[in-house]
């Protein structure tokens, strides 16, 4: 079971108060944080040396392989982006970018990646809100995709995101169900286990064996999807006509039948985007923890965010909708986080910058629902999971994490 005896108080970042431009990155780390935001939604990217990190297996902090694949149609050839599709199986035609720049700020990483005479600025974001328990317990993240012509020619652009049911489990055997769901105009798939294990982990595995995964766009007119199909199926579709068929598959099937939920975007004969592509996906636990209290009792403790929310129809167009404003509070905080930290050095700059989101990526803001039946926001709690070795946390690994912690 997932108990935790420990109780974290509070973990307090502070904004700084100045604010300079985001410098470029100066290193070139051994994992890029993709979607970082709890102990179970953690997906990081390996760069090792003489690979293609374009053409490389997602990871979770534990090394255990989450495959999401990204995809670009470009004047009716197709590339990948993100994953290892092409590398995992025969999938002829798929062609690979070309990564040219990486940049890494406390809440983004920023790829560039050339695809023959396109170039694809694509911006992985963790939101930090220090100044928002709502926003900060959310462990949803984005994926925003801005295209724009080298050649200043316009091209046939069509572009692909999805997730797979590893993200549910770590045991491939198990069987995930899915739904489609529309709310406030927003459409998701909703990804959960047949089965359900709640507060427990797959034996060795720092993976839960519960939760709701979530894949979610903006409605447009130019989007197609596809819930349940397998990988080859619905990549092979998109690869051949540009867009998704808008099905959905109802016969729930285990992990090891590699199960996708897809979204596709036709923008059609382009040179530059005028607003970003963006996904969002998310992983949601409730309860978040099981909390032992000081007299013995066992209490089931909820993410901060559920107050606000009565489900995910709530929860999950609240954060679809507010990406606009959360790249700007993200750009304003890496400014002023990094305005500090490049104070020191250049090279500390680049430590917080890979740092932030691991730290905040390590906790859980939770709440208890009282006797009454209502969530309790005045009794908050903040719990900590080692998500780098051990898996769990001392006394000096808590302390080390208040670092974080800034002046103002």
């Amino acid at each position: 079971m997932l108990t935790c005896f420990l109780v974290v108080i509070l973990l307090i970042i502070t904004p700084f108060t100045r604010a300079q431009s985001t410098p470029v990155q100066s290193f070139w780390p051994a994992a890029v944080p993709l979607a970082v935001h709890s102990p179970y939604f953690s997906l990081w990217l390996p760069t090792q040396d003489g690979v293609n990190p374009l053409n490389v297996i997602t990871k979770f902090w534990n090394g255990s392989l989450i495959g999401p694949i990204g995809l670009v149609r470009v004047d009716g050839t197709t590339y990948q982006w993100l994953g290892a599709w092409r590398g995992q199986r025969d999938a002829s035609g798929i062609n690979l970018a070309n990564l040219t720049g990486i940049q890494i700020t406390p809440t983004r990483s920023i790829l560039a990646v050339q695809v023959e005479s396109i170039m694809l600025n694509v911006t992985y974001l963790t939101p930090i809100e220090p100044s928002d328990w709502v926003r900060q317990s959310m462990p949803f993240s984005y994926v925003a995709m801005e295209v724009s012509s080298i050649d200043g020619q316009p091209h046939d652009i069509q572009v692909y995101f999805d997730v797979d049911g590893g993200w549910m489990s770590g045991d491939n055997s198990a069987v995930v169900k899915w739904n489609l769901q529309s709310a406030s105009g927003v459409t998701y798939h909703e990804i959960q286990l047949n089965t359900s294990n709640t507060l427990q982990e797959t034996p060795n595995s720092n993976r839960a064996d519960y939760g709701s995964m979530y894949h979610a766009m903006a409605n447009r007119s130019d989007m197609t999807y596809r819930m349940g199909g397998s990988d080859a199926n619905t990549r092979d579709q998109f690869q051949t006509t540009g867009s998704l068929d808008n099905s959905v598959n109802t016969t729930f099937r285990a992990i090891s039948d590699n199960v996708v939920f897809a979204f596709a975007v036709d923008l059609g004969l382009t040179s530059s985007t005028s607003s970003p592509v963006v996904w969002t996906i998310g992983y949601v636990q409730d309860p978040a923890i099981a909390y032992t209290t000081p007299d013995g009792q066992t209490q089931d403790r909820s993410p901060y965010f559920v107050a606000d929310f009565s489900d995910a129809s709530g929860y999950v167009p609240a954060f679809v909708s507010d990406y606009d404003a959360a790249s700007q509070r993200a750009q304003a905080l890496d400014q002023k986080i990094l305005q500090d930290a490049s104070g020191v050095s250049s090279d500390y700059a680049d430590l917080v910058s890979l740092a932030a989101r691991q730290v905040l990526g390590a906790i859980d803001i939770t709440i208890s629902n009282g006797s009454d039946g209502q969530f309790n926001t005045s009794d908050t709690m903040i719990f900590m999971k080692d998500i780098g070795n051990t898996g769990w946390v001392s006394a000096e690994r808590y302390h080390h994490c208040r670092e974080l912690k800034s002046e103002s």
